[in-house]
């Protein structure tokens, strides 16, 4: 016969073991984001987010874009909503000048206007080219 103490402790335990296995399953996304002349937009952020009706289950990935224009995050299986916000401008810092504009159209910024949406599979085949239009003139 076990001790009260003894019982609470092992049921406390199976708890907390049950409970590890909640993390959702998430699979690696890795791409590029390339202007429409194929050149890439060389840093920045892009996010995916999950589609679901149930504002309580989205969930967002993002990661660095590199200078060379490559990403790489982990995911949830499904369609995903994506946006993509470019690196400040050098500028910024600079009090001397005036910052130039973001080379990306103000619409890959925003999941409404973006336009973007991929499907993550239950894989490791989930490499994407996201498209971005083209380079807004005077950018940076």
């Amino acid at each position: 016969m076990t001790s009260p103490f003894l019982r609470s402790l092992i049921v406390t335990g199976l708890v907390l073991l049950a409970g590890c296995d909640n993390k959702p399953t998430v699979f690696p996304v890795t791409g590029s984001v390339k202007f429409a002349d194929g050149s890439p937009l060389a840093g920045g952020t892009i996010e995916f987010r999950n589609v679901t009706d149930d504002i309580a289950k989205q969930v967002n990935a993002h990661a660095e874009i590199g200078p060379d224009g490559k990403f790489k995050l982990e995911a949830l299986v499904g369609e995903h909503e994506v946006v993509v916000f470019a690196p400040p401008s050098p500028e910024v810092g600079n009090l001397n000048s005036e910052p130039k504009p973001s080379p990306l159209q103000r619409k890959f910024m925003d999941y409404k206007t973006s336009g973007l949406r991929f499907e993550v599979l239950p894989n490791n085949q989930n490499t994407y080219d996201i498209p971005v239009g083209t380079r807004v003139p005077g950018s940076y």
